[in-house]
């Protein structure tokens, strides 16, 4: 779940004054943050500014937002794998999975594979179910 609050942790240190910039998200969710990144980054004056984000959960928008560019558009579910985690786990699965209810740090808690399509796929019709564990 998100915060709902915004912070810069770490500014540019180049400058984009003319330039054509493109901002590269993992998930677009609830809408807050890249809707910030962009209003800061347009003050800047940038030539163009367009937003390109591998997961789109449009049905979770607190705010209007619309990437210029979307891999794949979800359902409201929590995802892991590939790079995403939870409470620093599973961001090694060398795929996107929904990790299923309840949310725990339980090691044994299993992630089914994404469907593109947007659903998850059933136990049965997964290419295969993976016990999910910490590689650290």
């Amino acid at each position: 779940k998100s915060s709902g609050h915004v912070r810069t942790m770490m500014d540019l240190q180049k400058d984009i004054q003319g330039r054509d910039v493109l901002v590269v998200e993992d998930v677009v969710d609830t809408g807050r943050t890249i809707t910030y990144l962009l209003k800061t980054l347009a003050q800047r004056g940038p030539k163009s500014l367009r937003v390109c984000t591998l997961l789109d959960k449009p049905s979770r928008r607190e705010v209007p937002v619309d990437p210029d560019y979307t891999g794949f558009e979800i359902p409201d579910r929590f995802v892991v794998g590939y790079g995403l985690d939870f409470a620093q786990k599973y961001r090694n699965l060398p795929y996107i999975g929904i990790l299923r209810e309840p949310l725990s740090f339980d090691d044994s808690q299993i992630a089914l594979p994404l469907s593109l399509q947007g659903e998850a796929e059933t136990p049965a019709d997964a290419a295969s179910e993976a016990k999910v564990e910490d590689s650290e």
